[in-house]
């Protein structure tokens, strides 16, 4: 397990963007995300609906957002079966988006002035109020951004 704590957020977002480049990541396999329409929001859509169905973390002690993020290879997390931590999210939706030539980035918070400690991932808009829409599964609604956030890193 990595805690955020010993890594700075540059690094910890450089280990993800690395896991989402795996060669598993193909058009031929997520093509079908794509809206026939050709809209990104809807896309965006199906990409957070679909990772949305993969099992979430159940720790009763710590919320979700608050979890410490965990960094493991590709095939591990596709292979454990096992419920996901944000990061793997953040892995299995940027390397979505990146076999979909989509352009995103990830976006690191932290909550309440305390270290780093949540990753999702943020695709940029022109047509967005915010500029950008989120695709965080571990939030109960799509374009949801954490709240509550004392500093956030963007890479």
């Amino acid at each position: 397990m990595m805690a955020t704590e010993n890594i700075p957020p540059a690094e910890h977002l450089r280990l993800i963007a690395n896991a989402s480049s795996d060669p598993l990541f193909t058009k031929e396999t997520y093509g079908h995300l794509i809206s026939s329409t050709k809209e990104l929001k809807r896309t965006l859509w199906n990409i957070f609906y679909y990772a949305s169905q993969l099992p979430h973390i159940a720790n009763d002690d710590t919320p979700p957002e608050r979890q410490i993020i965990q960094v493991r290879p590709l095939q591990k997390i596709l292979e454990n079966n096992r419920a996901f931590h944000a990061a793997d999210y953040a892995i299995i939706i940027g390397g979505i988006l990146k076999s979909l030539d989509i352009r995103y980035n990830f976006k690191i918070v932290a909550f309440k002035g305390e270290d780093f400690q949540h990753v999702y991932v943020i695709v940029p808009s022109a047509d967005h109020e915010k500029g950008y829409y989120v695709l965080d599964p571990m939030m109960k609604e799509f374009d949801t951004e954490v709240e509550n956030i004392s500093k956030a890193y963007i890479q």
